[in-house]
């Protein structure tokens, strides 16, 4: 797909059921004071690895991935996520997981 863009994730999260591409349908700004207790919303969203910072605003993201299985994600609320996603309804993202290897211990010795 030329021009795709791409949405990253820290891990493969299990909201997005192995999903690749994904469209976005819906754009939202919400208050993180208002998702603050949310605490389910939260476990869904980040697999409890993430909280929610009150202080801060965010974008509610609504996507459609390309298995016909909805997700959902926050992304902050400044001018590089307003650029890249409002008004991007109906386009489509390749989604992108940024996984990052975990440090061996220090007693791990290669063979």
């Amino acid at each position: 797909m030329p021009g795709i863009k791409e949405i990253n994730f820290d891990r493969n999260y299990k909201k997005l059921h192995n999903q690749h591409i994904a469209v976005l349908i819906n754009v939202s700004a919400v208050d993180g004071a208002n998702m603050k207790n949310k605490k389910g919303f939260v476990k869904y969203d980040t697999d409890g690895k993430h909280e929610i910072d009150e202080k801060e605003k965010y974008l509610f993201l609504v996507f459609v991935g390309i298995n016909m299985i909805p997700f959902t994600t926050l992304r902050k609320n400044n001018l590089e996520n307003v650029e890249k996603y409002v008004g991007s309804e109906g386009d489509y993202f390749k989604i992108v997981i940024e996984e990052k290897e975990e440090p061996l211990p220090n007693h791990w010795v290669p063979m």
